[in-house]
């Protein structure tokens, strides 16, 4: 299986603060450039499910 930039970043073996701190540092830096597209918005979903397990919810 051949693995790309993005299912490396996406399958990177990190705690779940490390991830979202991750996360939102790549999303504010793409929010800044005010570009957006397929794999930013799977990396949105992926921190929201991480943020709402966290909480519990």
């Amino acid at each position: 299986m051949k693995y790309t930039q993005q299912d490396v970043f996406l399958e990177q073996f990190k705690s779940s603060p490390e991830k979202i701190t991750q996360y939102q540092a790549c999303l504010d830096e793409f929010l800044t450039l005010d570009y957006d597209d397929a794999y930013l918005q799977e990396i949105r979903l992926e921190m929201s499910v991480m943020l709402k397990t966290k909480s519990g919810l």
